[in-house]
């Protein structure tokens, strides 16, 4: 705390003390504001009293949607391993995550197992484990789970073997303050991102694929799994609500796991949908609460709980506090892509990883937008309810016609800057698929629907041999050629169920964009001038360094020059070659560059 006060310090020494006054002021107001929503959700229940009225709007159907061949095997193989409640967490391996296990540790770090558990359908095994004010609504959701079930240890470094307590409020846990342990672990599976890979295994088992498991089994587990992380983590306690990004990534899983069982066929009891209505409302208003909104240097977080919130107000059913929702996500997700986006399509974060994520953050809100219907345009207008959040508040947001006559909230703009940033990740890719990897990567997506499996070399037979290749970046580039119908960046990217999930939440509004043109300051920009300049730098500030090549290798090379982000490049079928060199004085948001 003592460092974060600092910081605070610094800040205000930077500015005028009118401005430095009226920040303490507000910082004041929202640590109380803080301190009283701690004392009601650990005097009261977190969990929302009723459910919202109405049922979930659905936003995909008729989805067109079949696996290719070759991808049905990872697919079978991999969700078996979901049904068993194995994960593979940011290269874990392929792991058990169940209560009262004991891990090897990390780097030399282990920490003792928590209790196994034996779950009695009732749920008294939650008693003791969640908040005296939360446990008879967890237990009543818990007591809805299908058996057997075995439930999953949401709150565990699969790693380290350290667990958070799923009965602490969020914004009294720490982390990062123990060797050897990860809060990304848990982080990365509550995000629920092999939820929808589930229900494409439930597609292709009801066409009668070979290799997959009983159909029902897979809508069985969803609901079982969407229950048990209800009902261990309720809103606002434990480690997985303590980062607002991964609740608005969580939530954007879940809405599209549903829609794609329902597109499928699959249907749901009541007492399942009320749960995951209300709980898409608690999701929703933690996100308003726990915004990470700076005046400045926003970046992927700020805009994953713009995308989460988003996703959100368009699936609930309609009111004015949802319509609230959407008018402020939608004006925020318009600016934050024109603040986080530069004009040759690169993203401020300075990283290829963060590009790819941030990229299809940039997609899915799109598509999501441009497939709102008529009426639900009308929320976009106002009047608004208020808000309790530290951003502006919401203001009407400008709707534009389109050519077909319609109404939209989408300037062409964003489907420009949506195609030249794939293009920039298509001129990234080496010839194996991979990205030349700029800057630091954590592997973040906001979909993982039929993700890059690759076979493990050397995997032991006995052991599942797929390992998600983080560096093939192929279907964000897919999901934006389906958007902007670029028939060149869809035969470079390939099939991509991201694509078609993207195209059926635009209902099929692409919006035609040519093979971009850089912006006219960017036009002169050229690999060959680039290469150029170093040899008139001064001899101490260079190193040449010549590689013979074949005659002819060299012919015919694509030239891509992306001076804003940094990236250049010369590729051909035998030859590819990436130099990283940012303008001087490039914007940069929270960096992910790592220049030395």
């Amino acid at each position: 705390m003592m460092t974060e006060w600092k910081t605070y310090l610094r800040a205000a020494s930077r500015v005028p003390p009118h401005v430095a006054a009226r920040k303490a002021v507000a910082l004041s107001l929202r640590i109380a504001k803080q301190k009283a929503s701690r004392r009601r959700a650990i005097r009261t229940q977190s969990y929302l009293e009723g459910t919202p009225v109405g049922e979930l709007r659905r936003r995909l159907y008729g989805l067109e949607l079949a696996v290719p061949a070759e991808q049905t095997v990872a697919l079978a193989d991999t969700t078996r391993l979901y049904l068993d409640h194995r994960f593979d967490i940011l290269g874990s391996g392929w792991q058990e995550i169940r209560h009262g296990l004991r891990r090897q540790g990390l780097a030399g770090h282990a920490y003792p197992p928590g209790p196994a558990v034996e779950a009695d359908p009732a749920g008294q095994w939650l008693r003791g484990r969640i908040n005296p004010a939360n446990l008879a609504e967890s237990q009543r959701i818990w007591r809805l789970i299908e058996p057997p079930y075995a439930p999953i240890d949401w709150q565990l470094d699969i790693k380290s073997g350290y667990r958070w307590s799923e009965g602490a409020y969020f914004r009294d846990i720490t982390y990062g303050d123990r060797l050897g342990v990860d809060v990304k672990v848990p982080w990365e599976l509550a995000r629920l991102q092999h939820l929808p890979q589930l229900a494409l295994a439930y597609r292709a088992a009801t066409a009668g694929t070979p290799g997959f498991e009983p159909a029902e089994r897979y809508a069985t587990e969803f609901r079982n799994q969407v229950l048990d992380f209800l009902a261990a983590n309720p809103p606002r306690f434990g480690v997985n609500w303590t980062c607002a990004m991964d609740v608005a990534l969580r939530i954007v899983n879940v809405l599209l796991a549903l829609d794609l069982f329902r597109d499928a066929g699959a249907t749901f009891d009541r007492p399942f949908l009320d749960v995951v209505t209300r709980s898409t409302a608690e999701h929703a208003r933690h996100i308003v609460e726990a915004l990470e909104w700076a005046e400045a240097g926003r970046g992927n977080h700020y805009l994953s709980d713009i995308l989460g919130l988003l996703f959100a107000a368009a699936y609930l059913p309609r009111s004015p506090e949802t319509d609230a929702w959407l008018a402020f996500a939608t004006r925020e997700f318009l600016a934050e892509a024109e603040l986080q986006f530069l004009d040759d399509g690169g993203n401020v974060e300075a990283s290829t990883a963060y590009h790819r994520l941030s990229g299809e953050l940039l997609a899915f809100g799109t598509a999501l937008l441009a497939g709102l219907k008529e009426d639900e345009l009308e929320a976009l207008a106002g009047p608004f309810a208020p808000l309790d959040m530290r951003a502006p508040q919401p203001t009407p947001v400008p709707l534009r016609q389109d050519e077909d006559g319609r109404r939209t909230p989408l300037p062409q703009n964003m489907f420009v800057m949506l195609a030249r940033a794939a293009e920039l990740t298509r001129d990234a890719t080496k010839p194996s698929g991979e990205i030349v990897q700029w800057g630091d990567n954590d592997s973040g997506r906001v979909a993982k629907l039929c993700p890059p499996w690759r076979r493990a070399e050397g995997a032991d037979r006995a052991e599942p041999p797929w390992v998600e290749d983080a560096l093939d970046h192929r279907a964000f580039v897919a999901v934006a050629a389906a958007l902007t119908t670029r028939d060149d960046l869809a035969a470079w990217a390939g099939w991509s169920a991201d694509a078609a999930v993207a195209s059926a939440l635009a209902r099929g509004r692409a919006k035609p964009v040519p093979v971009a043109c850089p912006p006219m300051e960017v036009r002169g920009a050229d690999p060959d001038t680039l290469i150029g300049e170093f040899g008139r730098w001064p001899e101490e500030c260079r190193r040449v360094i010549e590689i013979p090549l074949p005659a002819g290798v060299t012919q015919n090379l694509r030239r891509a020059a992306y001076p804003r982000f940094g990236h250049y490049a010369f590729a051909g079928p035998r030859f590819f070659l990436a130099i990283r060199c940012p303008a001087s004085g490039a914007e940069g948001g929270p960096g992910h560059a790592h220049a030395g």
